[in-house]
């Protein structure tokens, strides 16, 4: 994964997402995809507001009830 931060006067955002790196190169076992990930962290007061966002793609054979359990709103 790569991950990248931006800072605001009081936000936070940190993002990631899969990529292919030579170093380690796929197996035989089955790597999921994260599409985008990350967090928006926000100093309100003298208290953080957190958001996370998530969009990942498990591949493989999971059932798709497990997989919408995941995907809340």
């Amino acid at each position: 994964m790569i991950t990248r931060i931006f800072r605001e006067l009081d936000r936070w955002i940190i993002i990631a997402k899969s990529v292919e790196y030579p170093e380690f190169p796929p197996t035989k076992s089955i790597r999921g995809d994260t599409v985008i990930a990350g967090w928006i962290l926000e100093r309100i007061g003298d208290k953080t507001k957190a958001c996370f966002i998530t969009m990942v793609d498990p591949k493989g054979n999971i059932p798709s009830a497990v997989v919408s359990s995941s995907a809340k709103v």
